[in-house]
Order: structure tokens, then C-alpha cells, then sequence
């Protein structure tokens, strides 16, 4: 059964067309234990270590494109692949020998989840990539412990069914906290599905701009770009593209024609329905992605306003706005934390509320993201979004409405937040709530509430 999932899983990150690369030289192992190397010491979130690493270096796509799923995936897995080692290991590899985990980490990927790269090239270059680093008395162990693997790569001694929490946990790499949590909530089959889809490569989906351009003329720029792409079902203009390339080279970004973004995250737009001649607010506003989709509804008309906490967040807020050409829109920093208000006596007439979360509906994209909070940061993180919640009710006026939305699928900061809130404020109700885990084709997971204001 394992060995099964595991295929199916292979099947799906080849689907992203990972040519097989020679490993010529020592750029790209070396790279990948470098990047691994750092985001363990904490130097960054992985998003951002190879962001920075693109812009400083000139990786040919192919290369570009296994580097990107070999991070991105052994972090995802790390779990997995750490008990997998210890299990392997002849004695327990000490601290210092952090290098030679990560060969054995992105070595054991590439031979169960990958397979792109024959078994006998990923052996032989796990050693050249040890001799690389200087450590020829750890060839032997390095060679022995993956011969011994894949003697059993069939078979492996993974946990089995019957103990479930163990079981999700060590196959699906999930820290046993989170598993225990939604178990609670959930039927056995619907956590493996959330742990299965967690593991995958998260396509990319973008959003035409109506603002900038139509759909067709987006259609004829990718095929320009030569760029892959799938129009999605349904009547907001979305697509599902392979762009071959970097996205910010490409001109239909550049000149503001698309935005990625995924599909789920408009659904709170499409539930707080602006309208045109409106005042709307987005208060928790960057990177902006759903309050450019607002000022597009409302055909850049009445009063939008943008606005974040954070410095660095609204910089790249400020940027999307103008690439993508919002005009009704002010951007502003505001802490509603702190009892800062927008304006003075401002009353708006709908109120888009996108608080900071736990993330564990994005888990496929946000790859650090499982490793990083614990139970504590949901308590502080409902409680925040609760907070943000009871300052946005003091803007919005009689009849107005607020969504509330997180990529979260955990009670506390969903529903939970919700009904505490409507509890405490009886000129409030709600008028409708969406939940949705993520989907392998489809969406993130997240949660959409709408209340209004009587």
C-alpha cells in the first residue's frame, strides 16, 4: 500500500517535466545542500532562499526546475526521510554531520518520490557529492545505508494503518501534534487525503486582469512566451500555466496583464461581493493579490482602501497595485492592534478581513510552514484574528458587511473565532461560512466567513 502511494506520488512531481540532469560540476548538488544547510540554521523561509537564489545565480531552467522540486520537497518530506535514516543508519549520525544528512535527505527523495534520475546515478553521485565536501570516510556509510534502502524500497518498515496517528505522521511527514488535531475532526481518509495533497507540488494558477487586458489577449501573449496553460472551468478568467521560465520575466507580468494567484483565495472577494461606487476596506491587505481582484470588481471606481502592518509587506502591496493598475485605491499602513483607524469617523460599506493564521491549509505551498507553529501560535493566532475582528466592527456601518477569511483549517481560528465574536456582539450575525481543505487540482485550503452588520 505504501509502496503504491508512493508511485502515484512519484507520478505526480514528474508531471512537472524535471528533465534528468547529469550533475555535471558540483553547482547544483552543492546548491541544494547549501540551501537546505540554511534554511535548517533558520537564514530564511525557503521561498525566499531561492528567490535569492535565482537572482544571483544562472541555473539553466532544467536545472533550475530539479533544485526547486528537490528543496522544496525534502523539506516538505523531512520527517519522513529523517526516520527513514535513523532506521537505515548503522549508528546515530551526530549534529556536526549535518552535510551528510542533507545528501542522505535529497538522495532518499530522489529514489522514492522521484523518478527522474536513475537509482544507480543517484548512489554514485550521493558519493561524489560527500568527496565534494571533503568527507571520503563517510562514502562507505553514505553507500551502504541507500544499498540497504533500496534493497527494501518496496517494503519499508513504516508504521502501519492500525496506528493511525503514527501512521500519518511518519508516511506523509506531519508533525504528530497536527495529525492529532484534525483526527478529531476528521475521518481517518480525509486527513491522509489533506496529508497526500499536502506533499504535492502546488500548480500555479493566474487571474487575468480585466483591468489591463482581456482573456484573449492573455491567451495570445502566453502562447507568445510559449508559456502552458489550461483555462479553468467557471466565469472568473483563471489559468493553470507551466510558464517554462521566471513569471517576473515574463512581459504579460510585467505589464500587469495577470496575477498568480490561487483559486481559493478570491472566493472571500466573491463572498463580499463590492460593488462599483463602494467603500471598501482591506485591512489586512498585502501582498494584495484580493484587493486588486476587489478594485477590479469595482471597475476602479469608488473608494478602496489597502492597507497592512508590516513594512516590507505593504512595499510589495504598493508594487502590485501600480503594476496592475488600481487607481481607487489608497494604500496605508494602519495596526488595528494598536486602536489605529483608517479615518476619523470613516465608515465603510464592506470590510475585507484577511488575518494572519496558522497557514495549515496551504501546507503544500507554505513548505516551512508545518515545521515552524506549534499548538501554542493557533491559540495566540485566534485570538489575534478575534482582536482584528472587534476593531473592524467599529469601521463598518449599519447594514455593512465584514469577511472574515483565513487559510487555516483549524476550529479556533474559523468558526470558533466567529461565534465568539457574534456572541459578543448581537448587532452582528452571520450570513454564511465556507470551509474547504485543499484539493490536488484544485484550490488551498481555506475558510470564508461573511457577517453583517444590522
Amino acid at each position: 500500500m505504501a509502496a503504491a502511494k508512493r508511485q502515484k506520488e512519484k507520478t505526480e512531481h514528474s508531471t512537472f517535466n524535471v528533465q534528468r540532469s547529469t550533475f555535471k560540476g558540483k553547482d547544483t548538488r552543492g546548491t541544494v545542500v547549501a540551501l537546505l544547510r540554511d534554511w535548517e540554521a533558520g537564514r530564511g523561509f525557503a521561498s525566499d532562499l531561492l528567490d535569492r537564489l535565482w537572482r544571483e545565480t544562472n541555473f539553466s531552467a532544467r536545472d533550475r526546475g530539479l533544485i526547486n522540486i528537490t528543496v522544496n520537497g525534502v523539506i516538505r518530506r523531512k520527517l519522513t526521510l529523517d526516520w527513514l535514516i535513523d532506521r537505515f543508519s548503522s549508528h546515530k549520525l551526530p549534529d556536526r554531520d549535518s552535510d551528510i544528512r542533507q545528501i542522505l535527505r535529497f538522495s532518499i527523495f530522489h529514489l522514492l518520490y522521484l523518478d527522474s534520475i536513475p537509482d544507480h546515478a543517484i548512489l554514485h553521485q550521493a558519493g561524489e557529492q560527500a568527496k565534494q565536501l571533503g568527507a571520503y570516510r563517510k562514502c562507505s556509510y553514505i553507500n551502504g545505508l541507500l544499498r540497504n534502502l533500496l534493497r527494501r524500497k518496496d517494503k519499508l518498515p513504516f508504521p502501519g494503518r492500525n496506528h493511525q496517528m503514527e501512521y500519518l505522521s511518519v508516511l506523509h511527514s506531519h508533525p504528530r501534534w497536527i495529525i492529532g488535531r484534525w483526527l478529531k475532526t476528521r475521518s481517518f481518509e480525509e486527513v491522509e487525503e489533506i496529508c497526500r495533497v499536502d506533499n504535492l507540488p502546488p500548480p500555479i494558477f493566474v487571474r487575468c486582469n480585466l483591468l489591463k487586458a482581456t482573456p484573449e489577449e492573455l491567451e495570445a501573449e502566453f502562447n507568445r512566451d510559449g508559456v502552458t496553460y489550461e483555462r479553468q472551468d467557471g466565469p472568473i478568467a483563471f489559468w493553470r500555466i507551466k510558464p517554462g521560465r521566471p513569471i517576473g520575466t515574463l512581459r504579460s507580468f510585467r505589464d500587469g496583464h495577470f496575477q498568480v494567484q490561487d483559486i481559493s483565495s478570491i472566493r472571500a472577494v466573491e463572498l463580499l461581493n463590492p460593488e462599483p461606487g463602494e467603500r471598501i476596506a482591506d485591512l489586512c491587505a498585502a501582498p494584495g493579490g484580493k484587493a486588486v481582484y476587489i478594485a477590479e470588481k469595482m471597475n476602479n471606481t469608488g473608494r478602496l482602501l489597502a492597507s497592512d502592518n508590516n513594512p516590507a509587506r505593504l512595499r510589495k502591496l504598493t508594487e502590485n497595485i501600480r503594476r496592475l493598475g488600481v487607481s481607487n485605491a489608497a494604500v496605508k499602513r494602519i495596526n488595528l492592534l494598536r486602536g489605529e483607524m483608517p479615518e476619523q469617523d470613516e465608515r465603510w460599506d464592506g470590510i475585507l478581513l484577511d488575518v494572519p493564521c496558522s497557514n495549515t491549509g496551504v501546507l503544500r505551498r507554505r513548505v516551512d510552514a508545518r515545521w515552524r507553529i506549534d499548538p501554542a501560535d493557533i491559540t495566540r493566532l485566534a485570538k489575534q484574528g478575534r482582536e482584528l475582528l472587534d476593531a473592524a466592527a467599529k469601521l463598518i456601518r449599519p447594514g455593512g458587511r465584514i469577511v472574515y477569511s483565513t487559510c487555516s483549517l483549524e476550529p479556533e481560528e474559523n468558526g470558533g473565532a466567529i461565534r465568539q465574536f457574534i456572541e459578543s456582539h448581537p448587532d452582528f450575525k452571520l450570513v454564511k461560512e465556507e470551509l474547504s481543505p485543499p484539493q490536488e487540482d484544485e484550490g488551498d485550503g481555506y475558510y470564508c466567513a461573511l457577517i453583517e452588520h444590522l
